[in-house]
């Protein structure tokens, strides 16, 4: 699957839906989150076989996709 460009309308679209189905709650500190918050997290990444795809993305707030790519936090129940 090709990925998705990061300011294209479908990206935005994607990001748009993933914020709804996580009620805008980032899913390791719970804090609500306004979409500039807010960032969506490859649960699998390109280089493992992953995508674009709703069911492949976490929505985390900045801080906390830091800390995940600093491998100092890890999304719950992941």
């Amino acid at each position: 699957m090709k990925k998705l460009k990061r300011n294209s309308k479908a990206w935005k679209d994607r990001v748009d839906a993933l914020c709804e189905r996580e009620s805008h709650l980032c899913q390791c500190c719970g804090k609500w989150l306004q979409r500039n918050e807010s960032a969506a997290h490859h649960i699998k990444t390109f280089g493992s076989s992953g995508n674009d795809n709703l069911d492949n993305l976490a929505l985390v707030c900045t801080k906390c996709h830091f800390k995940i790519h600093s491998g100092n936090l890890k999304i719950k129940g992941i």
